[in-house]
């Protein structure tokens, strides 16, 4: 019968006891978020009226009315959808462009995000215009102002991702320029992709090349970086979307990984995750943006689907 070198034994064996050392002191369940299951409220996919999607590019859900909104950028339209997700009405125009972002005013008109301009218009429901919003007082920066995607918060004032320089711009409700949210560059920032902002005036950057999201706070210093860790399920793979709710979980969308992260407020590690990659009714495959409402329910653009998922357990008991 063969044998082992004694050498070799020996080092198998330290071997052996350095990967269970390994194992006692990073179990697998503090490795990565724990997946929470969901229920599905919904999937829009199609509708007889509206037809199919093509190339949606953003959501948005107005609480006070309960619609949700799409901008079905391919074909130059926005769809809206009743309390019951059932297809109410739309409002298509030549001068949409290629809609990349949506958002409802206080006085009920819509901002949308023309990327084809690319520019920052407001839509006027009563009249049918579609006017372009002139941004002010824009502070120079390394390159061209090239607004990108935008949010609104509760006073209306508007926060344009300045897709050149790296930056968030803060407008009020008429275009004049108050504050600006820059990436620190010292942490291999590339850029930012997607913006929320928070109902206590946290503003969230979404940086998907550099695989982060930046939390700033009311007044423009970074407060929490997500995406940073080493661990496995810490990293975000390519997070193309955020979103937060009223008791400050910030819900992450990783493309590349199909599946939403969710953070506590203060960052940190991933508290869970919510989706399994696929195309089946309640996977997620390359979800392109978000938002959560006052329900806890989980809005996702997902390729030309949207789904609409209810986690099994309230965010609000699991901690910050």
């Amino acid at each position: 019968m063969r044998t082992v070198p004694q050498n070799v034994a020996v080092l198998i064996a330290a071997l052996v006891f350095f990967v269970a050392g390994i194992a006692v002191l990073c179990p697998s369940s503090s490795l990565a978020a724990e997946k929470l299951d969901a229920s599905v409220v919904m999937v829009i996919k199609r509708d007889e009226l509206m037809g199919s999607f093509k190339e949606p590019a953003a959501i948005y859900f107005d609480e006070s009315k309960q619609r949700l909104y799409v901008a079905d950028s391919g074909n130059k339209r926005l769809v809206s959808f009743d309390e019951k997700f059932e297809y109410l009405s739309e409002l298509s125009d030549e001068r949409f462009g290629s809609v990349v972002a949506v958002a409802k005013a206080a006085d009920g008109n819509f901002y949308i995000l023309d990327a084809s301009a690319p520019a920052l218009k407001l839509v006027n429901l009563k009249d049918k215009s579609v006017i372009e919003v002139k941004l002010t007082g824009v502070p120079q920066g390394a390159g061209a102002f090239v607004p990108w995607r935008f949010a609104l918060d509760k006073a209306d004032n508007l926060y344009v991702v300045d897709r050149m320089n790296a930056r968030v711009l803060m407008f009020t409700s008429s275009g004049k320029f108050t504050r600006e949210f820059v990436l620190p560059r010292d942490r291999g920032s590339k850029g930012i992709n997607h913006v929320n902002v928070g109902s206590d005036g946290s503003v969230y950057a979404v940086d998907s090349a550099g695989q982060k999201v930046y939390v700033f706070d009311a007044n423009g210093k970074v407060r929490a970086v997500l995406g940073q860790g080493a661990l496995a399920g810490e990293a975000l793979l390519f997070p193309s979307a955020v979103a937060s709710d009223s008791d400050g979980l910030i819900y992450v969308a990783d493309k590349h990984a199909g599946k939403i992260l969710v953070y506590g407020k203060t960052g940190g590690r991933p508290l869970y995750a919510i989706g399994m990659r696929g195309f089946n009714d309640g996977q997620i495959y390359a979800p392109i943006d978000i938002t959560v409402d006052s329900k806890k329910r989980v809005f996702i653009l997902d390729g030309a689907r949207i789904s609409v998922l209810r986690p099994s357990i309230n965010p609000a008991r699991l901690g910050r």
